[in-house]
């Protein structure tokens, strides 16, 4: 008999029972007695459910839940609350570079109820950050993700006592950070920041009506309230200092313009629903009076400020940011200067503040000093975002170009003002990259005097993932969270700011070797260097500090002593900084002595030259020197140091004569050699000899060749010598099979030639950029070498126009397609996981003719989003281009505005999509807006058709762009080349990141289009 019948049984009698009245009293006992049954299995199996498996919402905090910041010297635990079913957990402690600092197992403690209470003391005699690993013993996450916070983890981090920190004057003060919120009032004092952001827009003081803020004001001060209330932005928070509350000062920097939409009101300043308008004669009169009032209000509710900052505009790029043109924007500013003048004495209003160190905004900001922006701002705002890493996005060199640009159209000098930067984790795919990025940035506009730097930002949240220095503890990933975690950027940061603050830069260190980049920063107690290794290999360097024993401090600020031989410190760089403290004033301090004067100029040489170098010395001491001068040898230039005896009398001056010989094989470009002048106890001063080496050869103009249908590389290759050059030329291409070549080269004195090299054997994708090196090796011995990125990409000509018909079977015909997806795509975010890496994919045909160029794309999507119909197209499903007619153009900034516009590569960058209002093409970055504005792009100027497939699965774009749409005067002709970038948008949700697949870059991850790829129009 089956063990399971009488069960069935006794239900077949409680059917019968409840099927009818027939039925007996031993019916009725049999009932009773299996429900008794029923009733004893359900308990315990209730009760043996609950022992076998308890609920699990295990979680874990630190003793500072909500920001698990800890100053050096505070205990810091662990506390696990809740209910495991796991009698042990795995912990494992680890630094910001995953190394083990302790791991051990954990048996849980519990309460009588079963449920887990239990605290631990975690290590924290160092500063830095802490990254706690609980895993179940299956190996498992013990607690689930929170927020921003992966799940399995919680983190902490160990920065210095506040109470050592020193308040600065505003100009003697450089570093902020933005957010919002009372965890963000909770944390800036740890991470010492003193610069906040306090918002003033327009429309968010005045929505409804012209001088409401007055009258707000006025209310909240009689009522004995704040007005405006900036809290959020720091003020006023506090800290405590051995038991007793301090406050924290800080110095918001608020922000002005943003247009009010007053429905109720016969004035409309902007137009229905744009928060970033240009003015109408009304709107100017308004926004003076409320500019007047700000700057009444501030400059009574912050008397202590030697000066008060007022930034007017926010990022006012077209057309998101601003949708006038820039004579429209300097306009606001010539409303807002006297007003906000007139009100503070003190004021300094700054501006334009647009956004990256991209072509384009360094572009605006020119046109709008052009423009006249220069007679109504008093320091220059500006986003410095760049690529990582920084140093590859060349900052020194666009600050050098930003002040140049400014004395060219001013005559004078301004404070350059950084009030937004940062790195997102998103994109980097590395949070500790994120760190290292953030932390050098800031010390690079330290180090080329920015008045400031606004670090960003304080907490993920989830509109922009990734940006937070701490994760959000807030499920929804908002604004304002109750709770937040911190990153390795936390402690950097505290420790950076620490060391730091008060402190101004004295000299740039680019003298040791090729990825090495530091400065040296004096302050009232003496000068600290910061120095890294921004290359990709640790370096070894030696450093003159001009003492017998440094105090160094890593990244996070953890300091050992290190004894130095002769005053040189041996150092193993990274990438994170390594700072020194005290180091010589002597050497490197603001007022050092200047014992050594080489000449400004740069020393002109030419490799294997010997060199008559002459130095001289100068003793304003009382006392005689006897030592030694040091000239550096520098990889690449000298292959030896060079040391001569010195004896120099109180009060004289020395010239030293001394030869130095060129390294045949140095390459052209610009070296510093480092001088210390010795003594008998180390280094006493320091000065710089600068060089230019020019090749005796050029090697320009390296590009893909076609000749014919066969793909191949040709170069520009020049005699700068009066006599004749007789040598040879190789190439190789990284990567590609057969694309080793070698020809000789014949030059006439001061000639140039073409040299061409044709691979056809060789095979290429058209999406790739390949590594191109190219070496050119004289007779008598001098070797010349240059990389380039290159691909190799065609565009066909179309003998017949497509028929935009939606089936892409004529575009077939006469294009062969290029895939976009798969491992050489660009992708954006760089991180983004999703189940189908092939989310979305597509082809590419492209073709031209004389008078247009003609692309189309089979998109692959299974799920289309786009709800936008105007400049936001990209946010959605899309197609989004970058061209460029000039991709061999040399652009310069001369501060001659009408010079500078014609120079300009002809680069614009179009968005293609199904609109909820049809077809729609939007130009969204033009090299000319006057005569190509960022605008819809009517049909009679561009034609597109976008066609859903009957699988469903996608789209088919289909556009005509006329090269004469693009900026070409006259028609096209084959053999010419073009820069090209594509990208297919893809929104599947509007709560989650968009995410960008695509061929070349310069859209997405930086608009830059250096990143283009180069097609060849070709024809058959």
């Amino acid at each position: 008999m089956n063990e399971h019948e009488p069960q069935t049984n006794s239900f077949k009698k409680m059917s019968n029972f409840f099927a009818g009245n027939n039925f007996t009293r031993l019916d009725f006992y049999i009932l009773h007695r299996f429900m008794q049954k029923l009733l004893f299995i359900l308990i315990a199996t209730s009760l043996c459910t609950a022992r076998a498996a308890p609920a699990d919402n295990l979680t874990a905090t630190t003793n500072r839940p909500i920001i698990s910041t800890f100053e050096l010297g505070e205990p810091v635990k662990l506390i696990l609350r809740g209910n495991s079913p796991d009698n042990q957990l795995e912990v494992e402690i680890v630094d910001e570079f995953d190394h083990r600092i302790k791991q051990f197992p954990l048996l849980l403690q519990r309460k009588t109820d079963g449920s887990v209470d239990q605290t631990i003391e975690l290590p924290a005699t160092r500063l830095g950050f802490y990254r706690i690993k609980l895993r179940r013993p299956d190996g498992k996450p013990a607690i689930p993700a929170l927020g921003s916070r992966p799940a399995g983890e919680i983190t902490y981090a160990v920065v210095p006592i506040i109470a050592t920190r020193k308040l600065y004057p505003i100009d003697q003060t450089f570093f902020g950070m933005h957010g919002s919120g009372s965890t963000y009032v909770a944390a800036i004092p740890y991470l010492g920041i003193r610069h906040t952001v306090a918002r003033r827009f327009w429309d968010g003081f005045e929505p409804d009506y012209p001088g409401q803020f007055k009258v707000a004001r006025e209310r909240a001060r009689a009522a004995g309230r704040t007005y405006p209330d900036d809290s959020q932005y720091g003020v006023g928070a506090a800290f405590l200092d051995q038991g007793q509350r301090r406050e924290w000062q800080v110095y918001p920097l608020p922000s002005l313009f943003r247009t009010p939409n007053w429905k109720e009101s016969p004035i409309k300043v902007g137009l229905d629903g744009s928060r970033f308008t240009p003015l109408t004669p009304d709107g100017e009169k308004y926004f003076a009076k409320y500019c007047y009032e700000i700057a009444l209000a501030y400059r009574k509710d912050y008397p202590h400020l030697d000066k008060r900052y007022y930034q007017v505009t926010w990022e006012p790029h077209y057309p998101w940011g601003f949708t006038g043109n820039i004579r429209q924007l300097v306009k606001i500013y010539e409303v807002a200067y006297p007003a906000i003048h007139r009100a503070d004495p003190k004021a300094m209003v700054i501006g334009p503040c647009f956004a990256g160190n991209g072509t384009e905004s360094i572009q605006m900001l020119e046109d709008t000093f052009a423009a006249g922006i220069g007679q109504y701002i008093d320091g220059v705002s500006h986003h410095p975002y760049t690529r990582f890493p920084p140093e590859s996005g060349n900052p020194i060199g666009i600050t050098r170009k930003i002040r140049e640009m400014i004395h060219n159209h001013t005559g004078k000098d301004m404070p350059l003002l950084g009030t937004e930067q940062g790195y997102q984790t998103i994109r980097l795919n590395c949070e500790l990259d994120k760190a290292k990025g953030d932390i050098r940035m800031a010390l690079i506009q330290l180090g080329e005097n920015w008045q400031c730097h606004h670090s960003f930002y304080i907490y993920d949240y989830l509109g922009e993932p990734g940006y937070g220095y701490y994760y959000t503890l807030d499920p929804k990933q908002g604004w304002h969270p109750t709770g937040i975690s911190p990153k390795a950027g936390v402690p950097a940061f505290a420790a950076m700011t620490a060391l730091l603050e008060g402190h101004h830069p004295v000299v740039r260190i680019d003298f040791l070797g090729d990825g090495i980049l530091g400065y040296a920063y004096a302050g009232e107690h003496g000068v600290v260097i910061a120095i890294w290794n921004h290359g990709e290999m640790k370096r070894e360097v030696d450093i003159p500090v001009g003492v017998a024993e440094v105090d160094v401090r890593d990244w996070m600020g953890n300091s050992r002593r290190q004894k130095t031989t002769n005053g040189y410190l041996r150092l193993q760089l990274s990438g994170e900084p390594t700072y020194l403290v005290d180091v010589s004033k002597d050497i490197w301090g603001l007022q050092a002595e200047k014992l050594i004067v080489a000449g400004d100029k740069p020393i002109q040489a030419t490799p294997g030259e010997k060199l008559e170098v002459a130095v001289e010395l100068r003793n304003p001491r009382s006392v005689a020197i006897d030592g030694k001068l040091r000239l550096s040898a520098l990889s690449g230039f000298a292959s030896f140091p060079i040391e001569l005896p010195v004896k120099l009398a109180s009060s004289s001056t020395h010239t030293v004569n001394f030869e130095l010989l060129v390294s045949k094989n140095t390459q052209p470009g610009s070296y510093q050699l480092t001088l210390v002048l010795d003594d008998l106890q180390g280094g006493i001063s320091m000065g710089a000899l600068n060089f230019r080496v020019s090749a005796p050869i050029s090697l320009s103009r390296i590009e893909t060749d076609f000749s014919g249908r066969i793909p191949g590389v040709r170069g520009l290759i020049g005699n700068v010598q009066n006599q004749p050059l007789k040598g040879s030329v190789s190439l190789r291409i990284a990567g590609i099979p057969g694309t080793r070549a070698n020809q000789p080269v014949t030059l006439a004195p001061n000639s140039e030639k073409t040299i061409n090299f044709l691979f056809p054997n060789a095979e290429f994708d058209p999406r790739r950029k390949y590594q191109c090196e190219l070496t050119v090796t004289t007779a008598d011995g001098y070797v010349l070498k240059t990389e380039q990125m290159l691909n190799f990409s065609t565009i066909p000509f179309f003998a017949d126009q497509p028929s935009f018909s939606g089936d892409l079977e004529d575009w077939r015909k006469q294009s062969p397609g290029v895939k976009i997806g798969g491992k050489e795509a660009i992708r954006e975010p760089l991180n983004l996981t999703v189940q189908n890496p092939d989310d979305v994919s597509g082809v590419m045909y492209a073709g031209w003719d004389a008078d247009a160029l003609y692309l189309a794309f089979d998109v692959t999507d299974d799920i289309f989003l786009q709800p936008h119909a105007d400049w936001n197209l990209w946010n959605g499903d899309a197609i989004q281009i970058g061209l460029n007619l000039d991709p061999y153009k040399v652009e310069e900034n001369t501060g001659n505005a009408f010079a500078d516009l014609q120079n300009r590569r002809r680069r614009q960058e179009l968005t293609m999509a199904l609109s909820p209002q049809g077809e729609m093409i939007f130009r969204h970055l033009s090299f000319n807006p006057e005569k190509f504005p960022h605008t819809i792009i009517p049909p009679s100027e561009m034609r597109l058709k976008v066609t859903r497939k009957a699988t469903g699965d996608g789209m088919i774009y289909e556009a005509r762009l006329p090269w004469c749409s693009l900026g070409l005067k006259g028609t096209q002709e084959a053999g010419n080349a073009i820069g090209l970038s594509v990208c297919i948008c893809d929104r599947d949700d509007l709560k989650r990141p968009l995410h960008a697949v695509g061929i070349f870059g310069g859209i997405k991850n930086g608009k830059d289009p250096n990143d283009y790829g180069v097609f060849y129009l070709q024809k058959n």
